[in-house]
């Protein structure tokens, strides 16, 4: 049984990691999009303002670079929330493994700490 639990903790661990990476990945491609994002727009208001420079020129490039940075902000928080998620991610495969190490000794020992009886 312990054998079987290590095996399913080390999948846990393995689908934890795999998570965390899928996560990061997701997390820096979001700011990747929002870069091209805002090089699009702040691209579009330029354009924009070549053709009424006199009248949009300084509006629309700040309404431009605000919209960019607010999406570049967003991208920001969701790849912090991917961090703090990866994090307790890590943490929770943590604990299992602690878990199944206490089970182990406790096996072995012949304790009941974990709810196995001794085997006489």
């Amino acid at each position: 049984m312990v054998r079987e639990e290590i095996k399913r903790i080390k999948e846990v661990e393995q689908e934890a990691v795999i998570l965390i990476r899928r996560s990061e990945e997701d997390a820096l491609q979001m700011i990747r999009d929002a870069e091209q994002k805002r090089t699009e727009i702040l691209a579009g208001a330029e354009k924009r303002a070549l053709v009424d420079l006199a009248r949009y020129h300084g509006v629309e490039i700040r309404k431009a670079s605000a919209g960019a940075e607010d999406l570049l902000h967003e991208a920001r928080q969701a790849a912090a929330d991917m961090r703090t998620r990866s994090g307790k991610a890590i943490n929770e495969v943590s604990l299992l493994i602690i878990r199944a190490i206490i089970g182990e000794k406790d096996v072995l020992s012949g304790g009941d700490e974990t709810g196995r009886h001794r085997i006489s």
